[in-house]
C-alpha cells in the first residue's frame, strides 16, 4: 500500500502444449507491461485495445507460419480460453462493479450485503445458500447473521446480454444508466490465457 509505483503485465500462456510444459517460463509471452506510477484503471482498454485487434485476426482469418520441425507452412489460429487475475484488476478488466453492496459478479444483484458500522466495511454473509438444501449450517443463526437461509443459489444467466446496450469510449468511464453494475461492454474477447491450434 505504501508502493509510489505501480506495473502491469499482460502474459499469454500456450494451452496447446502438454501441462508440464504450458506454464514454463520459456513458454509463457509478455505482451504488455504498463509501467505506473499509477495503476491504469480503466485506461486499460486503451492498452489492450491493439492486441485485442491482433487476435480477432488470430481468430477470423488466421496467420501464416512456418512450420520448422514439419518444414511445411500452416494456418495459425488462436483464441482466449480463460483469464486469470486477481478482483480488483477483474472489475477494470471486466466493467463489473467489484465494490459496495453488489460486489460479487455470481451474485449480482442478489448479493447479501451488510455494512459494519464500527469499522466501516462491507461484509458479504450469503454463502450459506450454495450449500446442499438439507445442509446443518443452513439451520444455525448464532454462527452467522442470526438468520437461517433458504434461499438457493441464483440460476445462470447470459452476462453479454447485461452489457449488449452499452455504448462506451476506451479509456473514458461511461455513466451507465439506472446505476447498472456493468460499466462497460468488452467485445467476446478474453485478457490473458491464450490457446494455439492448426488449421
Amino acid at each position: 500500500m505504501s508502493s509510489r509505483h505501480s506495473t502491469w503485465s499482460v502474459l499469454l500462456c500456450n494451452y496447446n502444449l502438454p501441462p508440464w510444459l504450458c506454464m514454463k517460463r520459456k513458454y509463457i509471452m509478455m505482451t504488455l507491461l504498463i509501467q505506473g506510477p499509477k495503476q491504469p484503471g480503466n485506461d486499460i482498454d486503451v492498452f489492450l485495445a491493439p492486441w485485442i485487434d491482433d487476435l480477432k485476426t488470430l481468430w477470423a482469418s488466421g496467420v501464416d507460419v512456418y512450420d520448422a520441425y514439419k518444414k511445411e507452412n500452416f494456418i495459425l489460429r488462436a483464441m482466449i480460453f480463460c483469464t486469470i487475475s486477481d478482483f480488483p484488476a477483474y472489475g477494470n478488466l471486466s466493467g463489473y462493479s467489484t465494490k459496495g453492496k453488489k460486489a460479487c459478479p455470481v451474485c449480482e444483484d442478489e448479493t447479501h450485503s451488510i455494512w459494519l458500522k464500527n469499522c466501516k466495511k462491507t461484509v458479504y454473509m450469503g454463502h450459506r445458500r450454495f450449500l446442499p438444501a438439507g445442509h446443518s449450517y443452513r439451520k444455525k443463526k448464532d454462527e452467522f447473521d442470526g438468520n437461517t437461509e433458504h434461499r438457493t443459489m441464483r440460476k445462470r444467466f447470459d452476462a453479454f446480454s447485461r452489457v449488449e446496450n452499452l455504448n462506451i469510449v476506451l479509456g473514458k468511464r461511461t455513466r451507465a444508466k439506472n446505476e447498472s453494475i456493468w460499466k462497460k461492454k468488452i467485445n467476446h474477447v478474453g485478457f490473458t490465457i491464450l490457446e494455439t491450434f492448426r488449421c
